[in-house]
């Protein structure tokens, strides 16, 4: 059971990347400009099929990931999410001494309008500054 769940984390740590070859493969082997085999196959056959693609990736990802630690696919979508080349996140550069724990829910309704508004007191260096606001709108079903 073990040696089946490392083949399906292997999978999940490459998802991306599998999903992609996945449709490279299977429009390969059912467009036109592959196999052409769209349509030609049975029911029973392209079960066959999935399950062969399935576990040939399950293989090659556990086999890729014993040299890498992280899939092409999901390295290039980490580059562009966190902006850095080495694809990690930036250090925080901006400093907070002390954070007050002042979080709060508050909520009305106005003019059949739910509000609901979430805020935060942050403290810097001991000086309380303004509250953080945000503000969601819902409609009112209910009268308070």
């Amino acid at each position: 059971m073990h040696e089946v769940s490392t083949y399906f984390k292997s999978i999940g740590r490459l998802s991306m990347t599998n999903y992609l070859f996945q449709s490279l493969i299977c429009t390969t082997i059912f467009y036109g400009y592959g196999l052409a085999l769209f349509g030609k196959l049975g029911v029973f056959t392209g079960i066959i099929l999935a399950v062969v693609i399935f576990r040939c990736q399950a293989f090659i990802s556990r086999l890729y990931l014993k040299k890498w630690k992280i899939g092409p696919f999901e390295k290039l979508m980490r580059i562009g999410t966190y902006l850095s080349w080495n694809g990690k996140v930036k250090p925080n550069t901006k400093k907070v001494e002390n954070f007050d724990r002042n979080i709060g829910i508050s909520s009305s309704c106005r003019e059949n309008k739910l509000q609901i508004a979430f805020f935060l007191n942050p403290v810097h260096d001991d000086k309380p500054q303004s509250h953080f606001w945000i503000y969601q709108k819902f409609p009112c079903i209910f009268s308070l």
